[in-house]
């Protein structure tokens, strides 16, 4: 007999409306998870690397590399393949992140209501 346990992960919460996915989660799912609904317009928002920074320490995240992406859809996130990296859509790229978007390796930061500031109030 062979006994299949599947483990849940549930999305990292915080005092805001962000929230840090699991590997591979969208924010659809990760805000669903928190009965929140993802907002694009905080996730598009952040086109600075102290605004990418602001997030990663809400959820105690160090980022050894900050970099714009060219246009990818599931920025911003995190992801670790040897060095931990922090990228996040160039200004002049706006609008690609969905919130349906998905990478295997990436954990996103999505905004689930409406309170998702881009620096420390």
């Amino acid at each position: 007999t062979t006994t299949t346990t599947t483990t849940t992960c549930l999305p990292t919460t915080s005092s805001y409306d962000w929230v840090f996915g699991c590997k591979g989660q969208a924010c659809t799912d990760a805000c669903a998870a928190v009965s929140g609904t993802c907002m694009l317009a905080p996730m598009n928002g952040i086109d600075t690397g102290s605004e990418i920074l602001f997030l990663a320490s809400i959820f105690s995240t160090m980022c050894s590399s900050i970099s714009t992406s060219v246009s990818t859809s599931y920025f911003p996130g995190f992801y670790n393949e040897g060095i931990a990296r922090c990228p996040y859509n160039a200004a002049d790229k706006m609008g690609p992140t969905t919130c349906e978007s998905t990478s295997p390796v990436v954990y996103r930061f999505c905004c689930c209501g409406g309170n998702c500031p881009l620096s420390a109030p």
